[in-house]
């Protein structure tokens, strides 16, 4: 299995479901990439294993939803939209290199 960086919307999509705590493959997130279908394969190191576990609920989601940080109403497309400048504002502004 080869090694992927997701997308912004990737990440902005991560379900629940992605997350193999004591898989086959050792704790990852494992997922299909939106844009091409390509698997991803993040390998879940100790350190970042309890880190999903504290992510809040998205503001307005329902306590059963199944992503991380989408509330899972509206467009996917608009909701991309939206978070990608968010998120280059914040690498831009903590000077993240990518």
């Amino acid at each position: 299995m080869f090694y992927y960086a997701p997308g912004i919307s990737d990440v902005a999509f991560l379900e629940k479901s992605h997350l193999q705590i004591g898989g086959p493959m050792g704790d990852a997130i494992l997922f299909r990439a939106r844009k091409n279908s390509n698997p991803i394969w993040l390998p879940l190191y100790p350190e970042a294993k309890q880190s999903p576990e504290r992510v809040p609920l998205p503001r307005g989601a329902p306590r059963d939803c199944k992503y991380f940080f989408c509330h899972g109403f509206g467009s996917c497309e608009y909701y991309a939209k939206v978070i990608g400048p968010s998120m280059a504002q914040s690498w831009h502004t903590k000077k993240v290199r990518g």
